[in-house]
């Protein structure tokens, strides 16, 4: 296949943007610490990572054990990094395999066939990553979920034990006492839709 018929070309964008930014130099050292880790920093994230890596190998982690996150380390067991240097070791032998085959057909370098060949090789891995983005994904969302519900309860929770104008009182309801009601569901108000209470009379 020539190499013509995978023609490729690079535009720019005629609007250009720029943003601008500050120089190192001109950080202060409070915003260099808020910004990068240093190194002792990351010396306590590396002796983190290497005591839950032993946990790993020893099957030492419970399930659902939130005191531990394994996620990203999956590579730096002894599994994980035997899988991933044959992972990388096949995709090398495709391309170069793919560039030899070529060099002996051909005096022409069909650089979508080196691409394809790589790709082939390493489908897998990238089906495994889309997997793990999506189990990322969840997961993030569910953290975001469960901090809006946790919120959302405690707007509530200070509404409900202040009273506001917005709720009505038991007089403005025309109820004379509680023993004449059967429910009240006072719904406290958040937002601009203000629900009417419920109220349900006792039989007789």
């Amino acid at each position: 296949m020539a190499n013509s018929k995978h023609q490729r070309s690079i535009q720019f964008d005629p609007n250009v943007t720029g943003v601008g930014t500050i120089s190192l130099d001109d950080y202060t050292p409070r915003e260099i610490a808020a910004t990068w880790y240093d190194e002792e920093a990351m010396d306590s994230i590396t002796r983190r990572c290497v005591r839950i890596l032993k946990r790993m190998e020893t099957n030492d982690l419970k399930q659902g054990d939130k005191k531990y996150c394994t996620r990203g380390l999956e590579g730096h067991t002894t599994l994980g990094s035997i899988n991933k240097r044959r992972s990388r070791s096949a995709a090398v032998a495709a391309v170069l395999e793919e560039q030899a085959r070529q060099r002996d057909e051909s005096a022409e370098i069909d650089a979508q066939a080196i691409a394809d060949a790589y790709t082939r090789t390493t489908s897998s891995c990238q089906m495994w990553a889309r997997v793990m983005g999506n189990r990322d994904q969840v997961a993030a969302e569910a953290f975001l979920y469960q901090a809006d519900d946790d919120d959302c309860k405690g707007a509530v929770t200070r509404s409900a034990a202040t009273p506001t104008s917005r709720t009505k009182s038991r007089k403005e309801l025309n109820l004379a006492s509680p023993h004449q009601i059967g429910l009240i569901s006072d719904t406290s108000i958040v937002g601009e839709h203000v629900p009417q209470p419920t109220v349900r009379a006792t039989a007789a």
